[in-house]
């Protein structure tokens, strides 16, 4: 996607709090991220990760991707939310252009690493 079409949006790292993470009318603790067309606003759960290409953040990048072409995809009923193979490129993509840190973050960066990271596409994510 064009990186243009994400101007306007705003992305906020937040802490799930006590009853865990708001989306839309859902409230969870399973909640990892959230994008909210209405106020363009992808929200993204602070908890459990290393650094922040491991984060959900390219999922929810995805649902404003699918905006243009299907007028967004809240329910991932989009073939591409379940494309491994198009998921690991996209990992071995963003590998090949960050520098790789010392220390625990380095998995976070490593090309072919794809299977270590928790998948982002499960039902109710």
């Amino acid at each position: 996607m064009d990186p243009e079409e994400l101007s306007g949006w705003r992305v906020l790292f937040q802490e799930r709090g006590p009853e865990g993470m708001a989306c839309g009318a859902m409230r969870s603790a399973s909640i990892d991220g959230c994008t909210d067309e209405a106020s363009r606003t992808i929200t993204i759960a602070v908890e459990g990760w290393h650094c922040v290409e491991e984060t959900p953040l390219a999922h929810e990048i995805g649902h404003v991707a699918l905006l243009r072409a299907l007028g967004g995809d809240p329910g991932h009923r989009d073939a591409r939310w379940w494309d491994d193979s198009a998921w690991a490129s996209l990992w071995d993509e963003m590998a090949d252009r960050l520098p790789t840190p010392d220390g625990p973050v380095t998995r976070c960066f490593l090309k072919g690493s794809y299977r270590l990271v928790e998948r982002w596409t499960g039902p109710g994510h």
